[in-house]
């Protein structure tokens, strides 16, 4: 918000809830009860984890809101490096139904692709030169 605040023709809005210091995210039940109202024609979703069960993450809150704007949202795109794949984390978050495009870094290995081509997810490499 800060690198934004200077720009008067970007329209900023911040939910409720509490600030968590690892992942620089606003989370929470009121956060969640905010982002319901939302309707939003994309989501852009930084994973923490991903696998053949879907994205996850290692705070509850954190899950529930990924779930949440990916409910409020027409498509869903998940960003990943490809040190993420085939890891997982303790809560459940979006379950592969729930994504329509993944952008990583490097082709994932085959049992995600498996995952990623079964559930009609558009795959996005992305190489840095």
């Amino acid at each position: 918000m800060s690198a934004l605040s200077h720009k008067p023709n970007i329209r900023k809005s911040v939910l409720g809830g509490a600030f968590d210091d690892f992942s620089h995210a606003i989370l929470g039940d009121m956060t969640i009860e905010q982002i319901k109202k939302y309707q939003a024609s994309k989501a852009f979703i930084g994973i923490g984890a991903i696998s053949e069960s879907g994205i996850t993450t290692d705070l509850e809150t954190d899950a529930n809101l990924k779930l949440a704007m990916a409910k409020q949202s027409k498509q869903v795109v998940c960003v990943v490096d490809s040190t993420k794949f085939n890891t997982q984390l303790m809560y459940q978050s979006c379950a592969w139904a729930d994504i329509d495009i993944v952008v990583t870094n490097q082709r994932p290995p085959e049992n995600i692709v498996k995952q990623i081509e079964l559930h009609g997810v558009e795959l996005i490499e992305v190489f840095s030169k």
